[in-house]
This record gives structure tokens, C-alpha cells and sequence, in this order.
């Protein structure tokens, strides 16, 4: 080994050591309410996150409410969708009905904040948000039926929450998330955008056009998808992507320090380029 890549190698293993304490310091620091410190950490590495805990919404009133649950209901038209919380679950799913259905679960503490989210549906623009003081609630879980056959746009903004997007069709998803875990299941979604510290993302059985990720410490998991434009560049994570039959694509794999197993063979030229690039991690095609 030359002594050029062994500092090379070394570089790489403390700049993963620094990122995985990036991480877990921008998460407890989000939860203290100071949602900039994940863009200020993350800021120069590929990884793209802005967490948004503040906005100035005009916040409805739920239609029913009980003890342990709060629901609203909207007949107006669901353009775009925007989800931001800490410590919540999400559920998105698509609903044969003609209203849009917010359910939010939880233990409330009235003392603490008077509903379990603030909700406004505006010229088509719903946003959703959990509380300021997210001691406020505990185990929220937040459940979204959309009634629009496809939406224009999805942005999600999560601290240590794991999401869930069923039978969803949109253009554009915008996902970032931190300490949480992202499933997409048997949906049709244009391009996605997705920047995670410590953060799973799993696709199954979907079509997706495009898909640009950045992550520090997640793993990648594609399963039954057609042939995809995909870039994705992690520090450390697993990448699993298993094509539906006669996929075709141009690959562009590396890894630093892992294995590659690509059963595919690369077509040069073609309309869909599938790069990954991880520091550590092992890289499985099929």
C-alpha cells in the first residue's frame, strides 16, 4: 500500500468517524429547537438539510377530536403537501373519497400545546406540522389520506421519524430527514430529492424517474422498480437495488472500502444512468 492511499484511506475513515458524530450531535441539537444546527453541520458535505419549525401558519381548528385522537377534513383540492416535525411518525396514502383526511395519534398535553399539530390548507397548499414543543406529544403518529389523483409536490422535513408513502403518485418529492427511516411503497413518483444523516430509504414495487440522493450513514434499498436515472452518494451505507426484468441501464458503481456485485451488464449511452459512489459500503445490482 502506498503511503499516498493510506492517508488517503485514513482521511476517509475519520472524515466517516466525524460524520456519524455530526449526526447524532444534529439530532439531539434539533430536538433542543434549534432546527439550523443540521443545515450549519451539514453544510460542504453533499448532504443538503434544512429543517423548518417555524412557520407562520394560520392553524385550523380539527373537525373532531377525542381523547387520544384529532382529526380535520378538507373538500378544497390538495396541490402540494408539506410535512415537518420531530419525533412523529407519517403515514401517506391515497383515499377514494373526495376529501383529504388528516388523523393525528398521540398523548397530548394540553398544558403544553392545544392540539397535536398545526394544519393549513391554502390555495391548495397543505402544510402540516407537529408542535413547537415537541414534549407536547408523545408517540405521535400522523396518518394523511390524500383524495387528489397526483399531487404536484411532496416536501418532508423529519427529526426521528420514520415515513411511510403508500399508493402515492406525485411529480416531485423533496425528503430530508434525520434519525428517521423512509419506506415508499407501490407508488408512481416523478423525481425524488433526498438528503439523510443516519436515515434508511427503501422503495418497493414503484416507478420512479429519477431519484438524487445524499446521505451520511443510510442504507439504500430498491426492490421490484423499473430502470431509473439514479445518482446516490453516501458515507457509509448499503446499497441493494434489484431491477425488474429487462432493465437496462449505464452503471457507474465505486465504493472505497466494499464490495461491488452488479449481475447487469452496463449499456453505454443509455437514457437511464445509474451511478453510486460510497466511501464504505457494500454495493449489490441485480
Amino acid at each position: 500500500m502506498s503511503k499516498k492511499f493510506y492517508v488517503f484511506m485514513m482521511g476517509s475513515f475519520f472524515s466517516t468517524v466525524v460524520f456519524f458524530v455530526l449526526g447524532a450531535f444534529a439530532f439531539s441539537m434539533t430536538k433542543k429547537e434549534n432546527p439550523q444546527i443540521v443545515e450549519k453541520l451539514t453544510s460542504g458535505k453533499g448532504i443538503q438539510i434544512s429543517f423548518q419549525n417555524d412557520w407562520n401558519l394560520n392553524s385550523q381548528a380539527p373537525s373532531q377530536s377525542t381523547d387520544g385522537m384529532e382529526t380535520w377534513a378538507f373538500k378544497e383540492k390538495v396541490e402540494t403537501l408539506e410535512l415537518s416535525g420531530i419525533t412523529a411518525d407519517w403515514k401517506l396514502t391515497k383515499i377514494a373519497s373526495d376529501e383529504t383526511v388528516v388523523t393525528a395519534n398521540g398523548d397530548l398535553d394540553k398544558s403544553l400545546a392545544p392540539s397535536r399539530l398545526r394544519i393549513e390548507l391554502k390555495n391548495g397548499q397543505l402544510r402540516v406540522q407537529g408542535p413547537k414543543n415537541e414534549d407536547s406529544v408523545k408517540n405521535l403518529q400522523v396518518q394523511i389520506q390524500i383524495s387528489t389523483s397526483t399531487l404536484e409536490k411532496i416536501v418532508l422535513n423529519t427529526v426521528s421519524g420514520d415515513a411511510l408513502l403508500s399508493s402515492v403518485f406525485v411529480a416531485n418529492a423533496d425528503i430530508k430527514t434525520v434519525s428517521g427511516d423512509v419506506s415508499i411503497q407501490r407508488s408512481q413518483i416523478g423525481d425524488i430529492s433526498f438528503n439523510a444523516v443516519s436515515g434508511n430509504l427503501s422503495i418497493d414495487n414503484s416507478s420512479i424517474n429519477s431519484l438524487n440522493g445524499h446521505a451520511i450513514s443510510a442504507d439504500l434499498d430498491l426492490r421490484a422498480i423499473p430502470a431509473l436515472n439514479l445518482n446516490w452518494e453516501s458515507v457509509s451505507g448499503q446499497v441493494k437495488i434489484k431491477f425488474l426484468k429487462d432493465a437496462k441501464a449505464e452503471f457507474r458503481v465505486k465504493t472505497i472500502s466494499g464490495e461491488v456485485n452488479n449481475s447487469l451488464g452496463s449499456v453505454q449511452d443509455s437514457s437511464q444512468v445509474v451511478s453510486v459512489k460510497s466511501v464504505s459500503g457494500d454495493i449489490e445490482i441485480e
